[in-house]
């Protein structure tokens, strides 16, 4: 029992920090319109929970302050490379759809119904 409370404790600081990190992102990395408010925070728990589970797994102690180093550093840049591929990627889309709109292909999808 105490394994899973150990083990919730932690989940639930990734989640706070990743909340943190993303009330935090629209005024570092600037507001975009191609992504919402919880993309952000998705984004750095993802990263955070992904490096989490491949630290332990290669045989780091959660007790380690280099653990939650590595994970509390690398959960920003996680975030900040996902949101540009993102944000990179819905502006290709973006461009793809109005230029089939504009070579008098269907509007359905440009006008978002």
């Amino acid at each position: 029992m105490d394994i899973f409370v150990s083990a919730i404790a932690e989940v639930s600081f990734l989640v706070i920090y990743a909340v943190l990190l993303g009330l935090v992102a629209p005024y570092v990395i600037g507001k975009n319109d191609d992504y919402g408010s919880v993309l952000p925070s998705a984004l750095a728990l993802l990263t955070g929970l992904a490096l989490w589970v491949i630290l332990i797994w290669v045989g780091m102690p959660t007790e380690n302050a280099f653990t939650w180093i590595i994970v509390m550093l690398l959960m920003p840049v996680g975030m900040f490379f996902g949101l540009r591929y993102l944000s990179k990627r819905r502006d290709a889309d973006n461009v793809s759809i109005l230029a089939d709109y504009v070579r008098g292909g269907s509007s359905t999808e440009y006008l978002g119904s």
